[in-house]
């Protein structure tokens, strides 16, 4: 390919060609789907799997194999089809110690994305879809106490991302559209609205949303903020939580966490001084309309984390 550069704002990429494609341009059969969706094996790319087969569309999924998910994501692909699941992993052999955490995890995602989506006719826009159900209250990841700041509040699909890769894509050719439907929702929401509530209550409790699910061994800690915005989200459901083997902390009244104590310090600030107090500057990205959008979702997303925080007694 040409030489492009891409200039935006703070992003200044040049990209340069290869002695030759690594992709083949030999003619063969392409699959049935008609679009790409993650399959992360959480709580929102189930729904967005669930709301999108009741449409009657029908997605090519895309997996990132992560110890105890793997398995469930192929269980959830197969309640849709089969042969609808694109399931690979990144092994990296280092010699210095490596952490545990997975914050690289969404660029690899797209990564793979991009790979399957050789396999899959455009539209008849020319263009094809890549679907990533993520609920608008974590893809804003709005800090919620001056801790949680940087690493503490990652933005793998936060607008402002979502938008500089849609960008890089299109000026190297790339003819996929990003699509977040759940950006205006809420995780509650996300789950209350679910097309399928039979298939959702089959599935959902099987499903992993703790940020620090590997390090206690395949189970949910109960008190991270994924974990809290998941208990929250069930409660604005009307679902009685019966996450597989529950949570290591249970009871979150005077539990000592530090995720816990941000969510109360949000929730008490939002009450005394109003969203605003708790949003700052972080929506300043957004034009006016989208803006109210944004605000709307983070302030719903603490509602829901209020009362879950009510119900426990911690408030």
């Amino acid at each position: 390919m040409d030489v492009k550069v891409l200039n935006r704002k703070f992003l200044d990429i040049e990209f340069l060609p290869i002695p030759q494609s690594i992709v083949s341009f030999e003619d063969y059969p392409k699959r049935e789907n008609d679009c790409l969706c993650l399959l992360s094996g959480g709580v929102d790319s189930l729904v967005g799997a669930i709301d999108l087969a009741e449409e009657g569309r029908k997605p090519l999924f895309v997996s990132q194999i992560v110890r105890g998910d793997a398995e469930h994501q192929r269980e959830f692909a197969h309640l849709f089809g089969e042969n609808n699941l694109c399931q690979w992993s990144c092994f990296i052999s280092k010699r210095s110690e490596s952490e545990n955490s997975t914050r690289a995890r969404s660029i690899v995602f797209f990564a793979y994305a991009l790979l399957a989506s050789c396999g899959i006719e455009a539209g008849s826009s020319g263009r094809k879809e890549f679907i990533i159900p993520e609920n608008g209250f974590i893809s804003l990841n709005t800090p919620l106490d001056s801790n949680r700041i940087g690493s503490l509040s990652t933005k793998t699909t936060h607008p402002i991302y979502m938008s500089l890769l849609q960008d890089i894509w299109n000026t190297v050719g790339l003819d996929i559209d990003l699509v977040l439907p759940y950006r205006y929702k809420t995780k509650g929401e996300v789950v209350s609205d679910c097309r399928n509530k039979e298939i959702l209550l089959r599935t959902v409790f099987d499903s992993t949303s703790c940020g620090k699910f590997l390090r206690h061994g395949y189970w949910h800690c109960g008190t991270c903020v994924p974990c809290l915005v998941r208990r929250a989200a069930f409660l604005k459901a009307g679902l009685t939580d019966s996450t597989t083997k529950g949570y290591c902390i249970k009871d979150l009244k005077g539990v000592q966490s530090k995720d816990v104590a941000a969510v109360q310090m949000a929730v008490m600030q939002e009450e005394k001084y109003g969203i605003e107090s708790v949003i700052k500057g972080s929506l300043s990205f957004a034009s006016a309309e989208e803006r109210e959008q944004y605000k709307g979702v983070v302030l719903r997303g603490i509602d829901e984390l209020r009362e879950l925080l009510r119900r426990q007694g911690v408030i």
